[in-house]
């Protein structure tokens, strides 16, 4: 598998699929797993388990970057990048 070797093929690989593991959300926001799981836990982030692994929506990491290109992320909910 291309995607296992080339950093490049594991990103493309992970912005065509649907459902994104933390680690693959952090690589294409070029943030640490621990910003995406602390965006997941603010409600940021909508996340889903998928036996017993936690899987976030590709719909969702897109929505998160419009709304905050944007600037009307709600206040109610402090998002810290």
């Amino acid at each position: 598998n291309v995607a296992e070797h080339d950093p490049r093929g594991a990103a493309i690989a992970a912005a065509s699929a649907l459902l994104l593991t933390l680690d693959e959300v952090a690589g294409l926001l070029r943030l640490d797993a621990r910003s995406v799981a602390d965006l997941a836990r603010s409600g940021a982030l909508q996340t889903i388990e998928v036996g017993g692994s936690v899987r976030v929506a590709r719909s969702s990491v897109d929505q998160l970057v419009i709304t905050l290109l944007r600037g009307s992320f709600p206040q109610d909910g402090p998002v810290n990048i």
